[in-house]
């Protein structure tokens, strides 16, 4: 299994058809943030609205225009670090950092207008602080989002964040998704030809409205 049609096939049997929340453990990073990304752009293009990307740090943004799979992820993100905002068909995309300072465009966007949310986190260390008054904070991208019911969140990382006792009920109501690679060192696996491409989006076309 080499190409990106197969990963995006594999990754629409996987998830639940009703609330697609999922969580991509395994530790090729920016190959799960680019199957992660691709998928929530093509939903965008038939669902309109608001979509939210918080990544770790920004070094970790800048990395996806160089180490993302296809050429599609890597212009969104070049767009997203430039403006930390980017329009797609009828949704408008999102870009924030785990610092609470970068949160200033997005913090106040009301939650039933969002309709995903992407998490991508590289380090193995918990997403979570645990000392006192950061708590309701560091809990805002999923906890809150719990509640209103935002209908696909994907977390990219190596761990499920449960630094916190309570979260368990949270994690239980992720997939987590696996894909069999050949090898544990990212490569450049996916095609990007113009035809690879409009498969993908026919593929994806069924995936998401499904």
């Amino acid at each position: 299994m080499e190409q990106f049609s197969d990963y995006l096939s594999l990754l629409g049997q996987q998830i639940p058809h009703e609330k697609k929340w999922a969580h991509f453990h395994q530790m090729q990073t920016f190959t799960l943030a680019t199957l992660a990304t691709y998928y929530m752009a093509r939903k965008a293009q038939y669902e309109g609205g608001i979509y939210l990307i918080r990544v770790e740090t920004p070094l970790l943004a800048q990395k996806m225009i160089v180490r993302a799979k296809n050429k599609f992820v890597q212009g969104l993100f070049q767009s997203l670090c430039s403006h930390r905002k980017h329009r797609f068909h009828q949704s408008i995309f999102y870009l924030d950092f785990f610092q609470l300072s970068s949160w200033h465009l997005t913090e106040k966007i009301p939650l039933e207008k969002i309709k995903g949310i992407l998490v991508i986190k590289e380090s193995c260390v918990k997403v979570f602080q645990e000392e006192e008054g950061d708590q309701d904070k560091d809990l805002y991208f999923l906890s809150k989002h719990v509640g209103a019911e935002v209908p696909l969140i994907f977390l990219v990382s190596p761990l499920f964040p449960i630094g916190l006792s309570h979260l368990e009920e949270i994690k239980n109501q992720f997939t987590p998704v696996e894909f069999p690679f050949s090898s544990p060192i990212e490569t450049p696996l996916f095609s990007v030809t113009e035809s690879a491409l409009e498969k993908n989006d026919k593929i994806l076309s069924r995936l998401v409205r499904s």
